[in-house]
């Protein structure tokens, strides 16, 4: 994924107070994607 690198690169940019909300956002992502049967 080429993706990577650039989110790698967005959450350097965006500095360490954003990189929580990025994570939790990147999680919920995944976890949507991998799992979008379960939806709530």
């Amino acid at each position: 994924m080429k993706m990577d690198g650039l989110y790698f690169a967005v959450l350097i940019e965006l500095g360490c107070s954003q990189i929580k909300w990025l994570f939790a956002i990147s999680v919920v992502v995944l976890a949507r994607h991998l799992c979008p049967v379960r939806k709530t």
